[in-house]
């Protein structure tokens, strides 16, 4: 019902028409006052109902480690990844990129073929390793 007659009056301001003051409770306002007062709130509940937060899936994890070989074996490479919290879980089809130190890519270390299997990543490790790390380290890598 007050609704109702808030639109009302709006629309009969958009018209020409006056209404010089509203009242509210005791307190007397200008309706221009209270039309921008409005406008701001439905504003407001707008955003806040179409508004939904970005869900990156691994947007808490860092490099922690790289291994980019040693003198005996130079392919024996890996890196390790660090999650900081938890649901860090979603890797699927993420390719680690390698590049050099101009910003040039050179390869794609690797690439996620399905999400870790769980959700509890909190300060959780994931290696990623080429297979000369694996037989010279003899590591069983995550991806």
């Amino acid at each position: 019902m007050a609704l109702g007659r808030l639109l009302r009056i709006l629309i009969s301001l958009e018209m020409g028409e006056a209404y010089p003051m509203a009242h509210i409770g005791r307190r007397k306002i200008g309706l221009r006052r209270l039309i921008v007062a409005v406008r701001v709130g439905l504003i407001v509940c707008i955003v806040a109902a179409v508004y939904q937060p970005a869900h990156a899936t691994f947007d808490f994890s860092r490099i922690v480690e790289i291994c980019q070989g040693i003198p005996e074996h130079p392919t024996a490479q890996y890196i390790i990844i660090m999650a900081y919290t938890d649901s860090q879980h979603l890797f699927a089809n993420v390719q680690v990129t390698i590049y050099n130190a101009a910003g040039i890519r050179q390869t794609n270390f690797a690439t996620f073929v399905s999400n870790l299997p769980s959700t509890t990543t909190n300060q959780r490790s994931i290696l990623v390793a080429t297979a000369a790390a694996q037989e010279f380290f003899g590591i069983t890598p995550d991806q």
